[in-house]
C-alpha cells in the first residue's frame, strides 16, 4: 500500500518561530491521526504545511508520491 503523505526531517516555522523540527511520518490510506496542542502552538500551520498549502522550512514532504513543490505550483 502506497503512502498518501510522507515526511522526512520536516521543519515548519512561522514568523521566525519554530513550530516543528525533524518530523518524519508516513500516513497510509485508512489511517486516522490526531494533532493535539495548546492554542497558538502551530497546529494549523503544521496542517497547512502537510496539506501542501505552505512551504516547509526544511526536510521533505511528499503528497501521494509527488514532492510538495508540485502541489504549491512552484517550479522543480
Amino acid at each position: 500500500m502506497s503512502a498518501l503523505l510522507t515526511t522526512a526531517g520536516l521543519g515548519v516555522t512561522v514568523g521566525g518561530r519554530t513550530v516543528c523540527t525533524g518530523l518524519s511520518l508516513e500516513i497510509l490510506p485508512g489511517q486516522s491521526w490526531a494533532l493535539l496542542g495548546a492554542n497558538g502552538s502551530g497546529k494549523t500551520t503544521l496542517l497547512h504545511t502537510l496539506a501542501g498549502l505552505r512551504p516547509a522550512a526544511g526536510g521533505t514532504l511528499r503528497i501521494d508520491g509527488a514532492a510538495s513543490h508540485r502541489w504549491l505550483g512552484a517550479s522543480a
